[in-house]
């Protein structure tokens, strides 16, 4: 089979908007299962697979201190309290310590994490957050607040223009976002937060995981192109999207739970950082007069924009 064409099949059997028609392909979206065996679905899954960053050996040896059973969560709050690092130069192992020290906290009173009740925002700041507390070395910012991506308002706006025949068109705003990730004007990433009751049938899940995310991924992924178009298969965007239902373990069970956790989220970074180097890997351009209209199309067009002319 050849992938592109079962794409195009699905593309022009949808009566309404589904990723495909950003070209974006979720082989764990079931929909796929009539279009490919599970066997194709897994080929198409690794191929040109990007690896994710190594943890360094001193990262590892230090959360496998944290690889043990605990009696309560108080004796991991003290044994996390007394580890002592320089917060410049050991900054991994900081943000390691004072991670586990909020997530032990969660058990003071009670060995079973329960997490009903709490809102999106409840979420990202009681349980979820090493997630944006690993950036605090200002080596990439992130935006917490619902924030607007601009590379989202690029895409939707791709074709606004001066007014001529028919009346200017209102721009519309980017998709907002619980995190951005960004670096200067860059922007490299972003985050969902759901609440505890998010399973993978609800519409929650649908919409921000199948959806808004991986379509606000690629459009920085497109605009990320668009200033070095050479390296257009080397770059890549990160993406966290954070449910509550996946985080219900106790406290026996914290080191096989939460520490790989922490991993996923320095390698998110890490991502981000070798994109920022890849980005800047460019060569010097010629400077010439804007005199003859050229083809300045994205290498990377950007996501599909409902009810768009195109």
């Amino acid at each position: 089979k050849v992938v592109d064409d079962e794409m195009k099949m699905l593309a022009e059997k949808s009566c309404y908007e589904h990723p495909v028609h950003s070209m974006i392909i979720e082989v764990n979206d079931p929909i796929w299962e009539g279009y490919f065996t599970t066997t194709e679905l897994n080929e198409i899954k690794s191929f040109r697979l990007k690896d994710l960053p190594n943890i360094p050996e001193e990262v590892e040896e230090y959360l496998n201190k944290y690889n043990k059973n605990w009696k309560s969560g108080k004796e991991l709050y003290e044994y996390a309290d007394d580890q002592k690092h320089d917060p410049i130069t050991q900054f991994n192992f900081k943000w390691i310590r004072e991670s586990i020290m909020r997530a032990s906290e969660l058990f003071f009173y009670k060995d079973t994490l329960n997490l009903n009740g709490l809102s999106e925002s409840d979420l990202l700041h009681e349980v979820w957050p090493f997630i944006y507390r690993i950036f605090r070395d200002r080596e990439i910012k992130a935006c917490l607040g619902e924030r607007s991506s601009a590379a989202v308002a690029l895409g939707r706006n791709e074709d606004r223009c001066l007014e001529a025949v028919e009346r200017r068109s209102r721009k519309a705003i980017g998709a907002k976002v619980d995190i951005l990730f960004k670096i200067c004007k860059e922007e490299l990433g972003s985050c969902e937060v759901g609440k505890d009751n998010i399973t993978i049938v609800d519409d929650k899940y649908f919409d921000d995981g199948l959806v808004k995310l991986p379509k606000t991924l690629r459009n920085m992924l497109s605009l990320l192109t668009q200033k070095n178009p050479a390296q257009v298969n080397n770059l890549s965007t990160a993406g966290f999207l954070l449910r509550g239902l996946l985080w219900n373990f106790t406290l026996s069970t914290f080191a096989v739970d939460f520490l790989p956790l922490l991993e996923a989220a320095w390698k998110g970074k890490e991502v981000m950082k070798n994109n920022v180097e890849t980005l800047n890997n460019r060569k010097r351009k010629v400077a010439e007069l804007n005199a003859i209209t050229k083809d300045i199309s994205a290498s990377l067009p950007y996501s599909f924009v409902r009810n768009s002319c195109n």
